[in-house]
């Protein structure tokens, strides 16, 4: 049965009580991921890192399915790490119109967030953050160059800084710039007091990616 995708998201950008993509933000040991997730206190913010983690260990369909019901929350966090994850995860699935449902919700929020000047800051670098990523990732051109400016990393819980940090290596890495990336990448982990693995994984990913484009195989493979 095909699923039905509500049209526009209902919005209440000044409270936002959640955190954005928790299991992407949470420290833990390898092998620890699913008790990790199971752990976290609030029902709402683990169902968004369920959703998190079906989609990182290759169960597309699970994480569609997790992340339906939050489409339309209130709550900024919870909808666009909703938003996201959907997005991504209805490609590997093949399902390219809900897809593109969950990316133009991405970019409504962050253009409604940069016109209304009393929204909160955490706001707009959540819906900042979510753009650059779903563009960036998606090798999609930014509709609006704001959004690096505005995702200010301080705003940020700090496993999400590091995977902005990868965003930011990522989106110089398409440019040409592997020394740029380079140094995003290895500066952002140098930075690292604990180990966020999902940030982690991809922040050595860009640096091996952008070590090949400049021919330095040790280096990618150190």
């Amino acid at each position: 049965m095909e699923m039905k995708i509500p049209q526009e998201a209902a919005r209440s950008d000044r409270a936002v009580r959640h955190t954005l993509m928790p299991f992407t933000n949470s420290v833990f040991r390898p092998g620890h991921a699913l008790e990790t997730v199971q752990a976290i206190g609030d029902a709402k913010d683990r169902d968004i890192a369920m959703g998190e983690y079906y989609y990182f260990s290759g169960y597309p369909e699970k994480a569609v399915k997790a992340m339906e019901p939050y489409l339309v929350n209130e709550d900024t966090a919870l909808r666009l790490s909703a938003c996201l994850v959907y997005a991504y995860a209805n490609l590997a699935t093949g399902n390219i119109r809900h897809a593109r449902h969950a990316l133009t919700e991405m970019e409504k929020t962050f253009a409604d967030s940069n016109d209304t000047p009393d929204a909160p800051a955490e706001a707009k670098a959540m819906s900042a953050f979510v753009s650059a990523t779903a563009a960036v990732l998606l090798h999609l051109p930014l509709k609006d160059e704001r959004v690096f400016e505005t995702a200010s990393l301080a705003l940020l819980p700090p496993g999400l800084r590091f995977f902005f940090c990868y965003v930011q290596a990522h989106y110089v890495y398409l440019q040409g710039d592997y020394s740029r990336s380079i140094g995003n990448a290895e500066m952002a982990l140098a930075l690292q007091t604990q180990v966020y693995p999902i940030p982690t994984i991809y922040l050595r990913m860009i640096a091996v990616m952008s070590y090949m484009g400049l021919k330095k195989s040790d280096k990618a493979k150190e």
